[in-house]
């Protein structure tokens, strides 16, 4: 009888998973590519410095026009991208070590007005990033990042070679378990504005209203990784989690005044698209 029983259970856990399950998972975000509304970004904001971690082959990199540092171990720039930009400064090299050894501010003379995070996509990597990026910049700046609205738990994996264990729409896709950040953020640093978009495929979250001082989150890590490894997005919902997001449309994003009022206005007096 349980040997049968176990074969019943395999054998149902072998059955894909429906696409409308609400458990696993929610609708394919249907906005702007993330990559033009960063392009809107530069446009508007006109950011005197830029930092961006995750580069690869540049795609996003590219589009600073201002001095600009690129953080990767392992990035892939063409001599096009370095020439026609006026300061890049490319540092080979994990985050951890980058900001272990340098200093930003130094390195640009200023603060910093606009970064990118879209690192290793394990929650306490993009959690160090995040908080180490914030010491370098102001209470105008944006942080941008990328991965935190994933659209099935199987794209949600800690482990990026594991596609099969949990449902998902595409394999290959794989976001990991950053998700975390937002209710980490929304717990421990409710002062920061923080702005998702439904930008394809997972998501662009915007956030503002930082504060180079604050050490809550450096204060509160181990705490704070002992909760995130308790947070599974199965249990949570798919469906449940992207709902409780206030997941704003990139149509919101357009008109170069509202942008720069969603951005800096005060909490909760903006309105959603």
């Amino acid at each position: 009888m349980g040997a049968s029983g176990d074969v019943a259970r395999s054998a149902a856990a072998s059955v894909p998973q429906p696409l409308n399950d609400p458990r696993n998972f929610a609708p394919e975000w249907a906005g702007e590519p993330y990559a033009s509304v960063i392009e809107r970004l530069h446009a508007v904001l006109q950011p005197r410095t830029y930092l961006e971690i995750g580069v690869l082959l540049g795609g996003t990199f590219r589009l600073a026009q201002c001095p600009r540092i690129a953080i990767d171990p392992g990035f892939m720039l063409s001599a096009e991208d370095i020439n026609t930009k006026p300061v890049s400064l490319l540092f080979r090299l994990p985050s951890d070590e980058f900001f272990a050894q340098y200093n930003v501010r130094n390195l640009f003379g200023r603060e910093l007005d606009m970064a990118f995070l879209d690192g290793l996509h394990l929650f306490e990597f993009l959690l160090r990033d995040f908080y180490n990026t914030e010491i370098h910049c102001h209470s105008k700046s944006v942080i941008l990042v990328h991965d935190l609205l994933p659209t099935d738990v199987g794209m949600s994996r800690r482990d990026q070679r594991r596609p099969k264990d949990l449902p998902t729409r595409n394999p290959k896709r794989w976001a990991g378990d950053v998700w975390k950040l937002l209710p980490v953020l929304r717990k421990y640093r409710p002062d920061l504005r923080i702005i998702c978009l439904d930008a394809p495929p997972t998501g662009l979250v915007l956030i503002t209203g930082l504060d180079p001082t604050n050490r809550v989150l450096q204060e509160n890590y181990d705490a704070i990784l002992a909760e995130a490894a308790g947070l599974v997005l199965e249990e949570v919902g798919m469906a449940n989690f992207v709902a409780h997001q206030r997941v704003w449309s990139t149509d919101s994003f357009q008109d170069p005044a509202l942008i720069k009022s969603h951005l800096f206005e005060r909490p909760g007096t903006a309105q959603s698209g």
